[in-house]
């Protein structure tokens, strides 16, 4: 566990549901679940657990080593949060992000992957026609997975991300934003209303660096 003196924070409000409680209007910066990590270098980096198994936006199921193989930047949202401030500001800022990305030919290969904080109520139909509604294409460069039902607790706990959900529905959760490199290490956790975006792009560009590096090596050895 990470971050284990703010998850127990910010578990407090389980005790009391509310079904849209996640919608209500935000309390603002200063609270104990803003924060933006230091930039983890590669030996210092979480791996955080894969044995998770997803449906994926176009109905296939997936397991959690789709996060490996590239940089990804990793979102949390679901379908039934209208706070402006939350999830409609995280899928606008995937957008932005994506539209960065794709015009940056360094970064072609980083992917943005959003994860469902509801495992109960959404699924394939409800996260491509929600993506559509926010103007986020889902590609091969953007994706959408929702938890199999009953495994959404245990990926909170284990990924630290600071959010309390059940079957009745999701009671809170803060805009989070995790990066990840190829490996699906945490280099850095972002909980914050508005992630700079060109903090993110920095993150992915040195993280495409590294796989540079990475992929460069074994042609070095060769040579040598």
């Amino acid at each position: 566990m990470m971050f284990p003196a703010l998850l127990l924070a910010f578990a407090g409000g389980a005790s009391i549901f509310a079904a849209d409680l996640c919608c209500a209007p935000d309390t603002g910066e200063g609270t104990p679940r803003d924060f933006v990590t230091t930039w983890a270098e590669p030996a210092e980096r979480e791996r955080i657990p894969l044995d998770f198994t997803f449906v994926h936006h176009d109905g296939s199921v997936v397991d959690a080593g789709i996060l490996r193989g590239s940089p990804v930047v990793l979102a949390f949202a679901y379908t039934r949060c209208t706070n402006p401030l939350k999830c409609t500001a995280t899928m606008a800022s995937m957008v932005s992000l994506k539209k960065a990305i794709r015009d940056e030919a360094r970064l072609q290969n980083a992917r943005i992957i959003v994860v469902s904080y509801d495992a109960y109520l959404d699924d394939a139909a409800s996260v491509t026609a929600y993506s559509q509604v926010h103007d986020l294409r889902l590609d091969g460069s953007a994706q959408f997975l929702v938890p199999i039902p009953g495994s959404n607790e245990r990926l909170f706990k284990e990924w630290g991300v600071l959010a309390t959900a059940t079957d009745l529905g999701v009671s809170l959760h803060a805009n989070q934003l995790f990066i990840l490199d190829s490996h699906a290490r945490v280099a850095r956790r972002y909980s914050v209303l508005r992630p700079d975006e060109s903090s993110v792009l920095e993150d992915l560009r040195l993280l495409s660096s590294e796989s540079s590096a990475e992929a460069d090596a074994p042609r070095l050895a060769l040579d040598d």
